[in-house]
């Protein structure tokens, strides 16, 4: 592992998101996609009242599940930059 790397491996995932965006490295939706652009497989577990409300949300929406966990982690993550951001924690 470079040094780089292990600096960034003690940082809070936030504020190495933020620092992506507040960079101008990424835009919103890029931290999805590997460094060949092909989206990275994630196995995530959640508790039974959040999967049924998310298979609810696809339903209505009439997307993938998939779909609005995507969506929801691409909000989240945009959001969480814009409030490092105005903080000042990069």
């Amino acid at each position: 592992m470079t040094h780089a790397a292990k600096s960034l491996a003690v940082l809070p995932l936030t504020t190495v998101v933020a620092a992506c965006y507040s960079s101008g490295l990424v835009q919103s939706g890029e931290l999805m996609t590997s460094r060949s652009g092909l989206p990275v497989r994630a196995s995530i577990s959640f508790p039974s009242g959040v999967y049924r409300a998310l298979q609810n949300i696809a339903k209505q929406k009439k997307v993938s599940l998939a779909w609005v966990v995507r969506d929801a982690a691409d909000k989240y993550v945009a959001a969480e930059a814009g409030r490092l951001k105005r903080h000042g924690a990069t």
